[in-house]
């Protein structure tokens, strides 16, 4: 068996930008073994977060599971005025805010395979993006 080369990774760099405490962060070059490290609260988790994300192409259940998992929800109020809980998906975004403006980038930075994650609403949804998202709320707003 031939051995593995740095241009056979599937992310020989990485840049993350917009996911959750990542403005921008761009790591040039990644190796077999690539070490994390830094103090609590630096983001360790956020950027192996960000590859799961890339890894699963950002499909809603692997988002969902990732804010779960972390507790992440958010209170919204029926037509009755009775509160619903449900997953916050704009937790996933730097600076949590709802916004259609908001994208967030995953991937080499070189633009041919990243990943891009959206605000849109259904509304603007195509009927293949329709068909894709037929199992998921309509309050989720992710492309």
């Amino acid at each position: 068996m031939e051995p593995r080369t740095e241009s056979s990774l599937n992310l020989p760099s990485l840049s993350i930008s917009g996911f959750r405490g990542i403005k921008q962060l761009s790591i040039p070059r990644l190796g077999r073994v690539t070490l994390l490290a830094g103090r609590n609260g630096v983001g360790k988790t956020t950027v192996l977060e960000a590859v799961r994300v890339y890894a699963a192409r950002g499909r809603p259940n692997t988002l969902r599971e990732l804010l779960n998992r972390r507790e992440e929800f958010a209170t919204e109020f029926d037509e009755e005025g009775d509160p619903e809980v449900s997953t916050d998906f704009a937790a996933l975004f730097h600076g949590r805010e709802f916004d259609q403006a908001k994208t967030i980038s995953i991937g080499t930075g070189s633009g041919t395979d990243d990943l891009t994650v959206e605000m849109s609403t259904p509304s603007d949804w195509s009927s293949q993006q329709r068909q894709l998202f037929a199992g998921v709320s309509e309050d989720v707003n992710i492309r």
